[in-house]
């Protein structure tokens, strides 16, 4: 699973979003509720304390104390805080603020002074007022109650409450709602799943059709476009458009190859007519010349010589034309290309030039020798007629085991662009008097082995490189 894809991203994204949209909400109810539960204790707390307002006052005024003590004890509770008291304590104080009564007698003393027991309840009492009796204490609230009677104070009843208390009602609520805040969860993190694949769907599936460009054939390629009004369907409408151009673009490619093999067609019609055109324009003279010499003067000889001539021109022209298709299999061996090297010496010697042979073939190779002895023969005839006198031809032939290498190697003019781009097609000849057949034939043979020829051009030197795999003609060789 590649998590990087938006795929994931945004489903893992809005499922997270999810999870803490409900963790922030179940903190927030946690905290109100804990508010509440101090609320609800503060309040709780008052309603007691008025409720035995009247009742201590008179306690304290005929000093029953154990009028009080009865009162006091009957709300007590259970539970610790950190400073040993039971939580909650009620302490009752007359109006010397000594300790009057008590719900938990062991630990308020009787008779005793607040401040001499516990400083730290004495200091919190006088700091209350009656706008804020609440006072935070330790782990708890502290509730300071003034008793009156006949609207005069005569003491003070201080309330004790433990958070421990708050915490346990606390913990009984989470536990409750635990179960529905999780299924509330999991339906949230499922419907931001399944909305972000619907989400994230078109873009899938644009994607996976965005793959197929340049693997599938572009006109036959259909792709369902997401057509709404967002971003994603305005993506989908452009993907669309590109699609359109591509085909119309692929149509036009299409169009101009054909047209170029038209055209190049039509080079070869135009050539072969011409270069058969000629011989049989004399052919034509010659018999026409023969019909109107007097009999006496007629000479058959010299006739049949310039039809058989005519005649031997054409034999050459339609020759060069079919390419053998099928390769004789003699393999191909150091010696040939020492044939070729023989062959063409003597024409590179008589125009004083010079051939440089660097034959590296290590052993008999699996290619048929004469098509190879003429691709190179060609090559080689070219090279010396382009290279001006007194300079040199370089021939090097490299093999290993998957190909043979050959590089013909000559300086003099660079070949012009506009002959450049049609140089291995019929009658492309920058020579006077060439039929423009010996690149085109080696061409030809050259994609009958499999192999590859191309042409570099440039200042002072052109270069042809030839490679023939031998993988694909050991079957014929065998």
């Amino acid at each position: 699973m590649n998590l990087t894809s938006y795929r994931f991203r945004i489903p893992l994204s809005l499922a997270v979003v999810a999870i803490i949209t409900a963790l922030a909400f179940s903190l927030a109810v946690a905290y109100q509720t804990y508010r509440n539960i101090q609320i609800e204790q503060q309040r709780t707390g008052f309603r007691l304390a008025h409720a035995m307002e009247p009742v201590l006052a008179r306690a304290i005024r005929h000093d029953d104390i154990w009028l009080a003590y009865s009162l006091l004890r009957e709300p007590s509770g259970a539970g610790k805080i950190n400073t040993g008291f039971p939580a909650p304590f009620l302490v009752l104080l007359d109006e010397q603020r000594h300790i009057f009564a008590s719900n938990q007698p062991e630990h308020f003393p009787l008779g005793v002074a607040l401040a001499d027991l516990h400083s730290e309840l004495a200091r919190l009492g006088s700091e209350s007022n009656r706008e804020n009796p609440v006072v935070q204490w330790r782990d708890g609230q502290l509730l300071i109650v003034p008793v009156r009677s006949a609207d005069a104070q005569v003491g003070t009843l201080m309330l004790g409450f433990s958070t421990g208390v708050f915490w346990n009602r606390f913990r009984e609520i989470l536990i409750g709602a635990a179960p529905v805040i999780g299924l509330v969860l999991l339906a949230l993190i499922g419907i931001g799943w399944v909305w972000g694949q619907r989400i994230i769907a078109p873009l899938t599936s644009l994607s996976h059709c965005m793959e197929r460009i340049g693997r599938d054939d572009i006109t036959r390629m259909q792709c369902p476009t997401y057509t709404g009004s967002d971003e994603i369907g305005q993506l989908g409408q452009r993907f669309k458009l590109l699609l359109e151009d591509l085909r119309n673009k692929q149509a036009l490619e299409e169009q101009a190859k054909t047209q170029e093999r038209l055209a190049a067609i039509g080079r070869m019609a135009a050539g072969v007519a011409h270069e058969v055109n000629n011989p049989l324009g004399g052919l034509f003279a010659a018999i026409d010349t023969y019909r109107h010499t007097p009999s006496r003067q007629r000479d058959p000889d010299r006739t049949l010589a310039l039809i058989e001539r005519g005649l031997q021109q054409i034999h050459t022209v339609v020759s060069a034309l079919l390419v053998e298709s099928r390769l004789e299999t003699r393999p191909l061996t150091h010696q040939d290309i020492d044939d070729v090297a023989t062959l063409v010496q003597a024409d590179a010697t008589t125009v004083n030039k010079a051939i440089h042979w660097d034959n590296q073939l290590p052993r008999e190779l699996p290619l048929p020798a004469n098509a190879v002895r003429q691709i190179l023969l060609n090559l080689t005839l070219n090279a010396v007629q382009a290279t001006p006198p007194k300079n040199k031809i370089t021939i090097e032939l490299t093999a290993d085991d998957d190909a043979l290498q050959i590089l013909v190697s000559n300086p003099g003019e660079p070949i012009p662009p506009a002959i450049l781009a049609h140089l291995f097609e019929p009658f492309q000849s920058q020579r006077p008097h060439g039929t423009g057949l010996g690149l085109w034939v080696t061409y030809q043979t050259v994609t009958q082995l499999g192999g590859e020829i191309d042409v570099e051009s440039q200042a002072r030197l052109t270069r042809f490189r030839v490679r023939l795999p031998l993988t694909k003609t050991r079957t014929k060789v065998a």
